[in-house]
């Protein structure tokens, strides 16, 4: 007996070193089974080998005293109903089968207990059709969490590694949001086969992103059941280490679908979204942003990626006390959008280059910025970014009162206002005019941060380029439209946010379009954008657009314009043909379309550069093929 109840206490001993080296349900699960059932069978095994090792037994029911009262052992017959140790030696075994008989019972019920757990959780997992899993427990995390919960209640957030991390609050939170606590590793979640997963690591530590994004992707790839189709990994990640991003696609772009996450250009296109109709109107358009900062920027990069043209100037006023610094940025970063040098674009009497942007070093808080205003024309959108609440609210409203003394009618443009503080945008909500936009709640809302919808679309986008060699393209479904998507790269990050460029502009140039339906034409809004697309000469202006958009969403990449001299050092083999280079971020099609060669305006043999004897689609023609298709693209809008 002695040799057993070592031999369970070193199996007790094993499992709970396992069980914390681990620290999963899993694990500890397998702690509960061990040791109860090693206990039992020990409280079952105990009175046999006590009867044959112990000399004379005398079979009574036995009173124990203890303290002041009593404890009355009544044992089923069959085993023994109470054991007399006549010898001094077996008194040990009367002390373990008490100790036995009371830790039996305790180890069994806590087992039942994390089985049952385990049991409800397996349950609740597989019963959803989609599960969210985040590595972390922090503020953004939950936010999306509670928005999941809130628009897609069949939609599962699970939080790993719970212990330790976050607040109560947040736990609190997270768990109002319905979501699964769990203290396994992500890596750790079964991959049920054919079920959607997306994985989150959000974090404000961009060495600990990018490094746990590589762990996850490494033992992801490695799971027996896992399905790259219905997997996405989505990082936090930021313009200031796009190059990392691109060595992490390049690393694991072919085994996981990397999705990166900025929420500064998903709240500036969001903002942009609700303003499509009026941005997009025929005419020459302009954009204020006052305030700047980290949203300022991207709130401009996003309007130049998206809105330029047609028919029309596009101009972009940037007033901010950084302006010279941040215009500096901006040029080291995307030197193909400002070619001038620097001081072209500062002040007044800035010439504003190709892209008409101003950038103006003016305190907003001073007099100064009425004086800019007064200068430019009355703006589509205005849009305070700076870092202060409550500052910029106040701006607003000058800004507000200022456009309102310009007119007799006391009408001003579109005001947004970027109020961060939850609380805050709740108690300034009412105000009419001013859109508040920023808080946590909209920064990292699913459908804000996230977007499916806009997703969908870029992946049409990506198919409508292959009808001319797949006329059934846009016509796929589930899995041979993925496969098809894989095959042609979309899920490279490249591709994929190019895409989800060329579909948010296509939601302007549908409203441009629908600007210019007459009053009283009963036709539906698809039916009026087919017969604008079928007239060659408007088809054409929306074409030459897309190539002015596309040039400005590539240069804000950090592509440059590559000649055949850049381009034939990096492979001679062309025999002088013009190609490009994804390494070197070199691409010869970035000029005007005038300046683009005729060959490659109906032949793309940029494109088809790995074959220099294949052909594809022109450039003017993929344009076209993707505009005819816009109503398949944008769906049911």
């Amino acid at each position: 007996m002695v040799i057993y109840i070592v031999i369970a206490v070193i199996i007790l001993i094993v499992a709970a070193a396992n069980a914390r080296k681990n620290s999963n349900d899993i694990k500890a699960m397998s702690l509960g089974l061990t040791g109860g059932i090693s206990l039992a069978v020990a409280v079952l095994t105990a009175p046999y080998f006590a009867l044959s090792y112990s000399d004379p037994f005398i079979i009574c029911l036995k009173s124990i005293r203890y303290g002041a009262g009593s404890i009355s052992l009544s044992v089923e017959p069959g085993i023994v109903s109470a054991l007399e140790l006549a010898e001094p030696l077996n008194t040990i075994y009367l002390v373990m089968l008490y100790v036995l008989y009371i830790m039996g019972p305790v180890c069994a019920s806590l087992f039942a207990v994390s089985f049952s757990r385990s049991v409800v959780e397996w349950i609740r997992f597989r019963g959803h059709r989609k599960i969210h899993v985040f590595s972390e427990l922090n503020s953004r995390t939950v936010a999306i969490a509670e928005n999941l919960a809130e628009t897609r209640p069949r939609e599962m957030p699970v939080f790993c590694n719970d212990a330790g991390e976050g607040d109560e609050d947040l736990r609190m939170r997270a768990r109002a949001a319905h979501a699964l606590f769990t203290r396994r590793n992500e890596a750790d979640l079964p991959i049920k086969k054919g079920q959607d997963y997306e994985f989150y690591i959000i974090t404000s530590d961009v060495r600990k992103v990018l490094t746990s994004t590589a762990k996850l992707c490494d033992e992801l790839v490695k799971k027996p059941n896992y399905d790259r189709s219905h997997v996405f990994v989505r990082f936090s990640a930021s313009d200031s280490c796009l190059d990392l991003i691109r060595d992490l696609d390049r690393t694991y772009g072919n085994s996981v679908k990397l999705r990166p996450v900025n929420e500064n250009d998903s709240e500036a296109a969001c903002l942009l979204r609700k303003y499509t109709g009026r941005l997009s109107a025929a005419g020459d358009h302009n954009l204020i942003i006052v305030g700047g900062g980290e949203a300022g920027i991207a709130l401009l990069k996003s309007s130049l990626c998206i809105m330029t043209g047609p028919e029309s100037t596009f101009a972009v006023r940037y007033i901010s006390k950084k302006a010279r610094d941040e215009a500096s940025g901006l040029k080291a970063s995307s030197p193909g959008i400002m070619e001038k040098p620097l001081a072209s674009y500062m002040g007044k009497d800035s010439e504003g280059g190709e892209y008409d942007i101003r950038f103006y070093p003016e305190d907003p808080e001073g007099s100064g910025l009425f004086e800019i205003l007064s200068a430019e024309k009355t703006p589509d959108l205005v849009c305070v970014t700076g870092d202060d609440d409550e500052q910029n609210f106040s701006l607003a409203q000058r800004i507000k009162r200022f456009y309102a003394s310009l007119s007799s009618d006391l009408s001003y443009p579109p005001i947004a206002c970027r109020v961060v503080d939850k609380k805050l945008n709740v108690i300034l909500g009412s105000n009419d005019g001013i859109a508040l936009y920023g808080n946590e709640a909209d920064r990292y809302g699913y459908d804000a941060l996230i977007d499916p919808e806009l997703e969908e679309e870029a992946r049409r986008v990506h198919l409508s380029y292959m009808l001319p060699s797949m006329p059934n393209a846009l016509d796929l479904k589930g899995e041979d439209k993925e496969k098809v998507l894989e095959d042609s790269g979309f899920y490279t990050y490249t591709n994929m946010q190019s895409s989800m460029a060329s579909a948010l502009s296509l939601e302007f140039r549908r409203a441009y379009i629908l600007s210019n339906k007459p009053d009283g034409d009963k036709r539906s809004d698809k039916e009026f954008i087919r017969s604008w697309l079928d007239d060659p000469g408007k088809l054409s202006i929306l074409g030459d657009c897309e190539h002015l958009r596309w040039n400005a969403y590539q240069r804000m990449q950090g592509w440059r314009t590559a000649d055949a001299v850049q381009t034939g050092a990096i492979a001679a083999s062309t025999s002088g043909r013009r190609i490009r280079s994804d390494e070197f971020m070199l691409h010869p099609a970035l000029v005007s379309l005038e300046e683009l060669p005729d060959a490659e305006k109906t032949t793309d043999d940029i494109k088809h550069g790995i074959d220099p004897e294949s052909s594809g689609t022109g450039f003017v023609e993929s344009d076209r093929v993707i505009l005819r298709n816009l109503p398949l693209i944008l769906g049911g809008k």
